[in-house]
């Protein structure tokens, strides 16, 4: 599923002009990418470009991206992985920051991060635990992994193999499919084709 900057401002009501601003219009923006993300199913990836982001001010990006981030870090936010696409270094560095600052001053915020597509390699921005980083970097590099490839491979017991899947699932930075054989589940790299 792919999306626009210009049509999030559709479903947000609002008409795209010189620049987007402020911390009252990012809440709307932001309230229209989360009701986007839980209407698509689940296990689907949202590709949102910014290839048509028009200036954006810091105080819109921290409500919109930020507040994504902080959501899906809490586990407040369900629904579709979303991964960012066609973004201007310059924004991307923008939102990069601004994640990697939210934990400092919201409690008990460990990972506010978000998946980058930077010319086909999928990157992490944000603040993220390590072993968050070690996890994505492992999938990354193989592709898919279940449990027990990662306990394998990572030397972890199986219990903390499957949290450290689940949890990159639950951040939007992996996809998941349930095996034939049982309950668990192979977790698959988010991938822009």
């Amino acid at each position: 599923m792919k999306l626009t900057l210009s049509e999030l401002a559709e479903r947000a009501g609002h008409k795209m002009g010189s620049r987007l601003r402020g911390r009252e219009l990012g809440k709307v923006f932001n309230q229209a990418l989360r009701d986007y993300i839980v209407s698509v199913p689940q296990n689907s990836l949202i590709l949102f470009s910014l290839k048509d982001a028009i200036m954006m001010d810091v105080s819109f990006i921290d409500e919109v991206f930020g507040g994504i981030a902080e959501a899906r870090g809490r586990g407040e936010l369900d629904g579709a992985a979303m991964l960012l696409i066609q973004v201007d270094p310059l924004d991307a560095d923008d939102i990069n920051r601004i994640l990697e600052g939210r934990p400092g001053y919201s409690t008990g915020l460990r990972n506010c991060v978000l998946p980058l597509d930077v010319k086909g390699e999928i990157k992490l921005i944000g603040k993220t635990e390590d072993y968050v980083a070690e996890t994505f970097a492992y999938l990354t590099d193989n592709g898919h992994a279940n449990t027990a490839d990662l306990a394998r491979d990572l030397d972890l017991a199986l219990n903390t193999a499957s949290t450290r899947l689940k949890t990159l699932y639950d951040l939007g930075l992996a996809l998941r499919k349930q095996q034939e054989t049982g309950r668990s589940y192979v977790y698959y790299m988010l991938t822009p084709a």
